[in-house]
């Protein structure tokens, strides 16, 4: 795992984790309609594109838990090796 890597590669985890955080909350700020609409457009229109929007967060969401879990897991429980056991000698 990158956590036990030395050097700038050990912070791999955290930037991804950051970066994924970062999309998430600019795709949630920008703007999905123009702000000033048509005659046309002031229809009634639904947005069926909240589903694909809600449906994609949640997944963000899950794989950054999973994501953590893995990590913490791997961190927490590191490894126990055991000594090497003597030769007989014969």
């Amino acid at each position: 795992m990158f956590s036990r890597a030395h050097g700038a590669i050990s912070n791999v985890g955290f930037v991804s984790v950051l970066l994924t955080g970062l999309t998430t909350v600019i795709m949630l700020v920008l703007p999905k309609e123009p702000q000033f609409p048509t005659a046309e457009d002031l229809t009634i229109v639904y947005d069926y594109s909240i589903i694909y929007r809600s449906l994609l967060i949640a997944c963000c969401a899950l794989f950054l838990l999973i994501g953590l879990l893995v990590y913490l897991t791997n961190y927490i429980m590191e490894p126990v090796y055991a000594k090497q056991i003597r030769k007989i000698r014969t």
